[in-house]
């Protein structure tokens, strides 16, 4: 008998946001899009990889639902880098999670320090929802210049929140995508010279 072992997707978090890495758990395979989140295993494991505790076991669950709310913040991302009005159908659906954001802090005190930690150790899926709705809504209303950007490989659909000084970051990741391109445009140049 043959054992079947899951491969377990792999995510980028290189977007420096929390919902711009969870837009971008749909990566692009040559011309085909790979979804990351296939069922809540997935979502789990994303979950635990961006350092957030969550419920083992969801009290409701639908996997388009989770798609549906993912379009619309990539939607939201998508009309703010191109300086386009936003669409009040994703502004409602982000408000409409934005109510579960996991906002509340409790107070410690240990050995006399004070300190303030999240109420919620682990969040239930429409909190991280809500977490992810008010993570996205900060960076919106960021009173800084924000720059989103999509990668410039043509084969990626990563987007990421440029926070280099220069404003000049064109890569996901210089390991996935910047690495590829100079060894290319290095292969080309070196194999023109030598013609």
């Amino acid at each position: 008998m043959v054992s079947m072992k899951k491969i377990q997707p792999t995510f980028y978090f290189v977007g420096n946001n929390l919902a711009i890495d969870f837009v971008n758990t749909q990566v692009k395979n040559g011309e085909s899009l790979i979804e990351l989140f296939n069922e809540y295993d997935d979502i789990l494991l994303w979950a635990s990889q961006a350092g957030i505790t969550l419920e083992s076991t969801p009290s409701s669950f639908d996997m388009n639902k989770i798609y549906h709310f993912r379009s619309q913040l990539s939607s939201l991302i998508t009309s703010f880098m191109q300086e386009e009005a936003l669409d009040p159908k994703c502004i409602s659906e982000l408000n409409r999670y934005l109510a579960y954001a996991p906002l509340q802090q409790q107070l410690n005190c240990n050995n006399g320090i004070l300190s303030s930690s999240p109420l919620h150790q682990q969040l239930s899926l429409v909190m991280l929802l809500g977490k992810i709705a008010h993570e996205l809504t900060l960076l919106l209303v960021s009173e800084k210049k924000v720059s989103i950007k999509k990668c410039s490989n043509t084969k990626c659909v990563l987007i990421f929140v440029d926070t280099s000084r220069t404003k000049k970051r064109r890569w996901c990741n210089m390991d996935l995508c910047g690495n590829r391109a100079k060894a290319t445009t290095f292969y080309h140049t070196t194999k023109k010279a030598l013609l």
